[in-house]
């Protein structure tokens, strides 16, 4: 019998000990709350001492359970990817649980954030009592201010439930630097001449943050017409993989200007390879700031059982300077000339309603971005562009005719290129060590 009753006792402390999570509760209680409330019935006294022994003891075998459920995110699998998804239903993050309440009874409350090296993401839910969350509008929410600055945010991704009383909203922001804590998110609505302004501050768990699985220097190039691009690092997290590189340093963009010469990017496509299957791309961006033409790209978490990892530049759009000048003569037919190896076919100069015409064929994505003439020692602008016909060659290559349009005739005619648009393949390979 004393080792039955020690048994019991110690069954009876681990109940005591119980604590149900703060978000079940506030969730339990909230229901409890809206039900109507019933007549008392004569309930045995015996059965009711039954049922808490039960009950007790399902807490007792599931608080695992229900402590898990506290911590997830609740109705955020519209906006949520299959990465993100798992790492909700894991308990990953932190729950908020902070509101804000506007004058209108429209509410704001921060549910809850994902950290890791790669970003901050807020998940929050704006309420409407009137069925018109659609139309509240809380202004550009760009940034989060911490002790070291401001974070400012890269995208979002919201969802409307059907009686639009209530849209989930998953936001990325840049990650905090590591000794912040403390942050504090603002933001206003705007409601007819009326600008009220709610802010929710709230502390980071970085225990609670996921850090990264993958980060590496990478320092390696790919030569392109006019440079190359350089890939500098990148960093894996739970939530995204990041690469950062530079298409021009702060001097070689500086020297580019001096000589007038040089090329801005139009368009970068970089796969990221992993175990042989490619990762898929969520965003990316390209800036021209005191640090030169620098570019990143962001891609899905890469695969747990990580063998091997690749890099791929794809293809690249430039827009180059130049300064090609070519002598026309009436009715010359099909010139052939290279402008940065791109072939361009003059087909044919005639003069129409006092306009000289140039039909010209490049490569669907060659565009001469600045061009005019000189026409008799008098520059002529560009007046239009009329597309006339895409053919396709037996190699697949796509082909563009158009005539451009420049208001004047003489007899001198030059055709001046300062400008040129392509996008060229190169389908080259970095390897990433995964050691």
């Amino acid at each position: 019998m004393s080792e039955v009753e020690k048994i019991l006792n110690n069954k009876r402390i681990e109940i005591d000990n119980l604590k149900v999570p703060e978000e079940l509760e506030r969730r339990l209680r909230n229901s409890l709350e809206n039900l109507q409330p019933k007549k008392k019935s004569k309930f045995n006294w015996k059965v009711k001492i039954a049922s808490i022994i039960i009950a007790s003891i399902f807490l007792g075998y599931n608080m695992d359970t229900l402590a898990f459920y506290g911590k997830r995110l609740m109705g955020y699998d519209g906006v949520m990817n299959g990465t993100l998804k798992k790492l909700n239903e894991a308990g990953k993050g932190q729950i908020i649980d902070k509101s804000y309440t506007f004058k209108n009874g429209v509410k704001v409350t921060l549910d809850g954030v994902m950290l890791d090296d790669n970003q901050l993401l807020l998940f929050y839910t704006i309420n409407s009592p009137k069925g018109d969350v659609d139309k509240v509008d809380l202004g550009a929410i760009t940034s989060i201010e911490g002790i070291g600055g401001s974070h400012y945010m890269k995208s979002g991704q919201g969802e409307s439930n059907e009686e639009r009383t209530e849209i989930k909203w998953k936001s990325e922001f840049e990650k905090p630097y590591f000794f912040e804590k403390k942050l504090k998110w603002s933001f206003n609505l705007k409601e007819g001449n009326n600008l009220e302004t709610g802010e929710i501050t709230f502390n980071l768990d970085k225990d609670k943050a996921m850090g990264h699985s993958l980060k590496k220097s990478i320092n390696k190039s790919i030569k392109i017409d006019q440079g190359e691009i350089s890939f500098k690092s990148i960093v894996a997290s739970p939530t995204s993989t990041r690469i950062d590189g530079t298409v021009q340093n702060i001097f070689q963009l500086a020297m580019d200007e001096i000589k007038g010469e040089g090329f801005r990017t139009t368009g970068i496509e970089i796969k990221l390879i992993a175990n042989g299957k490619e990762v898929e791309e969520q965003s990316g961006g390209t800036s021209t700031s005191y640090n030169g033409i620098t570019f990143n790209r962001k891609y899905d978490a890469l695969p747990q059982n990580l063998k091997t990892l690749e890099i791929k530049l794809v293809n690249l759009g430039t827009n180059n300077t130049v300064d090609e000048e070519i002598e026309l003569k009436d009715k010359e037919k099909d010139k052939i000339i290279k402008v940065l190896e791109k072939e361009i076919v003059i087909n044919d100069i005639n003069e129409q309603s006092g306009n000289t015409l140039v039909t010209i064929t490049t490569e669907e994505d060659v565009i001469l971005s600045k061009v005019y003439m000189m026409i008799d020692g008098k520059k002529v602008e560009l007046d239009k562009t009329t597309s006339t016909n895409h053919d396709k060659k037996l190699n697949g290559t796509i082909i563009h005719t158009r005539t451009l349009d420049f208001k004047g005739t003489g007899k001198d005619k030059k055709l001046v290129i300062k400008g040129i648009m392509y996008n060229k393949e190169y389908n080259q390979v970095i390897e990433i060590p995964v050691d």
